[in-house]
């Protein structure tokens, strides 16, 4: 048995649980979880999970199917499906916690000063409301535009997203658009109300490589104009690289490891961080180099393995990590980097064959 000894526990500073905050944060989340209770078990589906974001700034939240990406998500706008609750933590939006605000609070917030881009753009949007009446109900709902005023924003909005011959398409349907004019159409719903927080679930889901370039462009641009906060969340390390300032590593509702987006792709901390960069084609690699892959599934977040979630799938894992939960703190004494691993930065050797 390995007998590398583990990381020695970093005091957390006291804003650790709010890691990358500044004078300037718009949104802290703070040690949430969110559960389901199910008829078979409670499923942690977020499990105490923290982080920040700044104005003008990309966040990416990525990790595996199930690891709690989306939910993590709904909850900051109070939209967790029954039978999920909200059990503790903090959602501080500009000053108020979000967690404890109330139905008629969360629709002032709502579409207003945080919003969301869904998944599926066809069945985010309306089938049979035309596209421009769509985008001006919102504006309306908000603002008490009249319907000449809302309509002239709603064409702005269009023309502002790149749609063509804008005016005209006001009166369009969902099906006559395709796949990534109406993921356009839902970027214009979003950023009518000039946002502060914009969140992007898989924004490009579906699309083909040369349409997802031109939305995250478009996200990119909007987001330099405005100063807008963006939280994307997707499972795609190649979107990362290029459109994120940092990111949280999510596995099993917990977050793995938390860092800058160069930092965590010149030297992941995490062995979950390490796996999934290595699971990637990469232009400087010889063809002839396998990709890595990480053995095993995710556990069911009914009945997650105690101590390190990750350690029935790690190649590093030591008896430590079996009984003793990692808690994501600080390495190098830094905020601006931090793991949730018994060996962050030190791995013991691999395990062998058997082992």
């Amino acid at each position: 048995m390995n007998s590398q000894a583990p990381r020695t526990a970093v005091a957390p500073h006291p804003d650790s649980v709010v890691p990358f905050k500044n004078s300037e944060t718009v949104l802290e989340v703070r040690d949430l979880a969110v559960h389901f209770f199910t008829d078979y078990g409670v499923l942690k589906a977020v499990d105490g999970i923290n982080y920040t974001v700044n104005p003008g700034e990309t966040l990416a939240i990525v990790g595996e199917s199930g690891s709690g990406k989306s939910v993590g998500a709904l909850a900051v706008l109070g939209l967790v499906p029954p039978p999920g609750k909200i059990l503790s933590g903090q959602i501080i939006f500009q000053g108020q916690d979000l967690a404890q605000a109330s139905e008629e609070e969360l629709r002032r917030v709502r579409g207003n000063r945080i919003a969301m881009i869904f998944q599926d753009p066809l069945t985010s949007l309306n089938p049979v409301l035309s596209i421009g009446n769509q985008i001006a109900e919102v504006i309306r709902a908000h603002q008490g535009a009249s319907r000449r005023q809302a309509r002239t924003r709603a064409v702005e909005l269009l023309e502002q997203v790149e749609i063509p011959r804008a005016n005209q398409r006001f009166g369009d349907y969902p099906h006559q658009f395709s796949g990534g004019m109406r993921q356009r159409v839902m970027i214009a719903m979003a950023i009518a109300l000039e946002p502060a927080v914009l969140i992007a679930d898989e924004p490009t889901t579906a699309l083909d490589v040369t349409v997802q370039a031109q939305i995250l462009d478009l996200l990119k641009g909007l987001q330099l104009d405005s100063k807008m906060g963006l939280i994307l969340i997707t499972h795609d390390l190649g979107v990362v690289a290029e459109h994120a300032d940092t990111v949280a590593v999510m596995y099993a509702g917990k977050v793995a490891e938390y860092a800058e987006v160069a930092n965590i792709y010149a030297k992941p901390y995490h062995p979950y961080s390490i796996g999934l960069l290595g699971s990637i084609a990469r232009l400087d690699q010889k063809r002839t180099e396998t990709l890595q892959t990480i053995p095993g599934q995710p556990p069911s977040l009914v009945s997650v393995p105690s101590g390190c979630p990750f350690h029935p799938r790690c190649a590093f894992s030591q008896d430590v990590c079996k009984v003793e939960y990692p808690e994501l703190l600080p390495t190098e004494h830094s905020l601006r980097r931090l793991a949730a691993c018994h060996f962050a930065g030190n791995l013991p050797a691999p395990r062998g064959p058997g082992r």
